[in-house]
């Protein structure tokens, strides 16, 4: 190896290297937001001749942003007939079917409304 190589491989060393920092600001705004779902409140088959009311249970979960208050309501709507069922659900996801609720034979649906203010 020539000596002018080996000298020039001697001189250079490591790189050295210059850094500056700045702080940068970070934000972010949380918006308040519920989500709800509910599970069907089924009361299977009914009877009005057993003098004794049907009951049936929903489950109903709300998920809101930490802190958030909120308040739940629940409303049947009445529609599809079995608003002559005139079952009553509470907001702890409890309904019943009054004893002796002498309507025609078949299948009822309804559709209850739970709402969540925030």
């Amino acid at each position: 190896m020539p000596a002018s190589a080996a000298l020039a491989c001697a001189i250079v060393g490591p790189a050295s290297a210059a850094t500056a920092t700045a702080p940068m600001a970070v934000t972010a705004t949380v918006q308040s937001a519920c989500i709800v779902a509910a599970t069907p409140l089924a009361f299977g088959s009914y009877d009005p001749t057993s003098g004794a009311p049907k009951d049936g249970t929903s489950v109903i979960t709300v998920t809101c942003t930490s802190g958030s208050s909120f308040t739940v309501g629940l409303n049947a709507s009445g529609t599809s007939g079995a608003g002559l069922l005139s079952f009553a659900a509470a907001v702890k996801a409890y309904g019943r079917i009054s004893a002796h609720r002498y309507v025609r034979a078949g299948a009822y649906t309804d559709t209850a409304t739970v709402t969540v203010t925030y």
